[in-house]
């Protein structure tokens, strides 16, 4: 009886001592520079999950001849470097969890030099796009898989070097992730065929906290927005397709109808500086929601809660100015 009664009190113990340590929100940051602080239109997103461990999804790109910053100093910097920076500022040292959403290098290379910098993600798991396509894609010549036939084999190699799980989620999978959960899509991608536009091969997810829904959309275009539209739901961000420069089907934006959007924004071209080339931010007009951008505001931060959604920086949506 006594050892009973010892065990039923250990275990209350516990249970108290793991809910204490449960936070009471979601933090998200949208990595991005400010202006004349951008990079390769890229993406990269870091999430401190209520349990305490760290969600990554997507990467930036790692090239030292054309995405790069050059310093007060005189110093090269590129996305990946940058991206490591703000690993640090964030206090953040080790992903336990990794979405790769596609295979082009601005989602991808990121992922290499943080991994060549020794970042700890020794048994991370890690969401990919569906391998079997993958395989395919690669033993095809066409230019437009090109990035995939050079980043997936060796990006995959490096982390299952590291002992990391490797999982291909099938559409709707869902996984629950230190408090939060992480549902998939767009992953069974027999639709697609040969689809030379690849970035239709985008693995989607939605984060989930408090009822407050986070839409990770990688690089998709409209087909494959179409073809998602249907099991689509309304969330609370929406982090645009493609940096926002590509069509928006109107099933999918009507579905999801979200009340912010972000987009990952960053390009070598002034002309889009402040000028997205998209049908993102016409609909944002429109419906009047706030469009955020990493290459106006730089990184941007939010907050899942109970109460909703908060913005963590001093972050203004992007105001189109009239002519």
């Amino acid at each position: 009886m006594r050892f009973l009664l010892f065990a039923l009190a250990l275990l209350l113990f516990s249970s108290a001592a793991f809910c204490g340590a449960l936070k009471s929100y979601t933090d998200i940051y949208f990595i991005g520079g400010g202006i004349h602080r951008y990079f390769s239109a890229g993406d990269a997103t870091v999430v401190k999950l209520p349990g305490g461990k760290v969600l990554g999804i997507d990467f930036n790109k790692h090239d030292r001849k054309y995405d790069v910053w050059t310093d007060e100093a005189g110093n090269k910097v590129t996305a990946a470097e940058y991206l490591y920076e703000q690993y640090k500022e964030l206090g953040i040292n080790r992903l336990d969890y990794i979405v790769i959403s596609h295979w082009h290098g601005d989602h991808s290379g990121g992922l290499v030099y943080l991994m060549e910098q020794g970042f700890d993600l020794s048994g991370a798991t890690v969401f990919i796009p569906d391998a079997d396509t993958a395989e395919k894609l690669c033993a095809d010549p066409h230019a437009a898989y090109g990035e995939v036939r050079a980043n997936y084999p060796s990006v995959t190699k490096m982390l299952e070097e590291r002992g990391c799980r490797i999982v291909c989620p099938g559409d709707g999978d869902k996984a629950y992730l230190s408090g939060a959960s992480l549902t998939l899509y767009n992953n069974e991608q027999g639709y697609l065929d040969f689809n030379r536009n690849y970035n239709n091969y985008s693995l989607v997810c939605c984060l989930e906290y408090a009822g407050q829904k986070v839409l990770f959309t990688g690089d998709c275009d409209a087909e494959a927005q179409k073809h998602m539209a249907p099991d689509m739901f309304k969330v609370q961000v929406l982090k645009s397709m493609h940096h926002s420069w590509v069509p928006v089907d109107d099933d999918f934006i009507a579905r999801t109808d979200p009340d912010m959007v972000i987009s990952m924004d960053g390009n070598a071209h002034d002309k889009y500086l402040y000028e997205p080339k998209s049908e993102i931010q016409p609909w944002a007009e429109e419906h009047k929601v706030p469009h955020l951008r990493t290459n106006l505001n730089g990184t941007i931060g939010i907050r899942l809660s109970r109460k909703g959604v908060s913005l963590l920086t001093d972050s203004k949506p992007f105001v189109r100015e009239k002519q």
